[in-house]
C-alpha cells in the first residue's frame, strides 16, 4: 500500500508539472523545458532521510582525526517515463573553484531494479578517493594547513556532482536541477548535486572550561537570562558552577567526559541541589571549539515540576 501511495503521489506531481510547465517556466517544479521529459536521479536511502526527514548531515568527515576512510554514499532512483533511456551516470567532485574531476562513470547495468521497478543504484567514494580529486593529496592525517584549507574552502561541504547520459545522445545535468519543487518533495528530491560535509573538531581541553559564561534559562513559557556564570575547578574534568539560582542555596556541579570525536562531548554527570531539593538533570553536551555548554533540568516545587535547559556560553 505505501509503495501504491508512492506512486500515486509521483503521478501527481509530474501531471501538475506538466500543465505547470505549459502556462509558467519559472513554476515548473521539474523544469521540463530544460530536462528531457522530467528525468531525473532522485535521491532515496539513508542520505534522503538524514537531511529531509531528521534534519542531519547525509555524509560528514571531520579533517582533524580522519583517516580516508569516511564515506560519502547516497541511493539514487532514475525517474523516467522511459527508464531504458538510461546510457550511463557520470559523479564528479567538485573543488572550491567549481572545476569537476570524473570519479567513475556508472553504466547502466551497474543499476539494479528496485522496488518501485526503476533503476537505482548506490553510489559511494571514500574521502581517500575524492581528495584527489579536488587537487588535495590524500596523505593521513591530514596536515596542519590541509585541515585548515578544507574548514574554510569547503565550508559548505564538497559536492559531488552527477549528470544522467541518455542512449539518444543527450545529458541531464545537474546544473538543470535548480527549480525549488524539486527540493520540497522527498519522491523528487535530486541526488544530483550532494554534499560531503566537513566537520569542524577542537581536541577537549580542560582549562579553557574554567571561568565565566553567559547564561540563559529556556524553558517552555519564558527564557532568564543573560547572567553571569562561574565555572571553578574542582576537581579533573569537574567544575563547581556559581551564578545560577542565586537566590537560593545552591550547588551544582559539572563533570566532562573528555571527546574523542565531535560525535562524543558530553557531559558525564551534572548534579544540583537547590534549597536542598535535588535537580533532576540529563547528560547534557559540550562544543569545545565554540566553548559552549547545553543540559537539561527538572526541578521540582511541591506538586509543580519545572524542565528547563540551560545554555552556557563563555565569555
Amino acid at each position: 500500500m505505501k509503495s501504491m501511495r508512492k506512486i500515486y503521489s509521483i503521478i501527481a506531481l509530474a501531471l501538475f508539472a506538466i500543465i505547470v510547465s505549459c502556462t509558467d517556466d519559472e513554476l515548473d517544479p521539474l523544469q521540463f523545458k530544460k530536462v528531457s521529459k522530467g528525468t531525473l536521479l532522485a535521491l532515496r536511502g539513508d542520505y534522503l532521510d538524514a537531511i529531509y526527514f531528521d534534519g542531519t548531515s547525509g555524509a560528514s568527515f571531520v579533517p582533524l582525526i580522519t583517516d580516508g576512510t569516511d564515506v560519502f554514499s547516497f541511493e539514487g532512483e532514475f525517474l523516467s517515463d522511459n527508464p531504458s533511456a538510461l546510457e550511463s551516470i557520470d559523479v564528479y567532485a567538485e573543488d572550491k573553484d567549481e572545476k569537476r574531476t570524473l570519479l567513475k562513470n556508472f553504466k547502466a547495468s551497474e543499476f539494479k531494479t528496485g522496488e518501485n521497478g526503476r533503476p537505482v543504484i548506490t553510489v559511494s567514494f571514500t574521502l581517500a578517493e575524492i581528495l584527489p580529486k579536488i587537487g588535495i593529496p590524500a596523505t593521513f592525517p591530514l596536515p596542519a594547513a590541509t585541515v585548515k584549507s578544507l574548514l574554510k574552502d569547503y565550508a559548505a561541504g564538497i559536492n559531488i556532482v552527477t549528470d544522467i547520459n541518455l542512449t539518444d545522445g543527450t545529458k541531464v545535468l545537474a546544473d538543470d536541477m535548480v527549480a525549488s519543487g524539486l527540493y520540497q518533495s522527498d519522491q523528487f528530491y535530486p541526488a544530483m548535486r550532494l554534499p560531503f560535509d566537513v566537520v569542524e573538531y577542537c581536541p577537549y581541553d580542560e582549562a579553557e572550561w574554567e571561568g565565566d559564561y553567559k547564561g540563559l534559562e529556556i524553558g517552555s513559557d519564558d527564557t532568564v537570562g543573560p547572567y553571569t556564570v562561574t565555572f571553578t575547578k574542582t576537581a579533573a574534568n569537574t567544575f563547581e558552577v556559581a551564578g545560577l539560582f542565586e537566590d537560593m542555596d545552591n550547588k551544582i556541579t559539572v563533570v566532562f567526559s573528555p571527546s574523542t570525536s565531535p560525535y562524543d562531548q558530553d557531559l558525564g554527570n551534572v548534579t544540583a541541589t537547590v534549597d536542598g531539593e535535588p535537580f533532576k538533570a540529563t547528560k547534557g553536551a559540550y562544543e569545545q571549539c565554540t566553548g559552549t555548554i547545553n543540559f537539561t533540568v527538572v526541578y521540582s516545587s511541591g506538586d509543580d515540576e519545572y524542565k528547563f535547559t540551560l545554555q552556557l556560553s563563555k565569555i
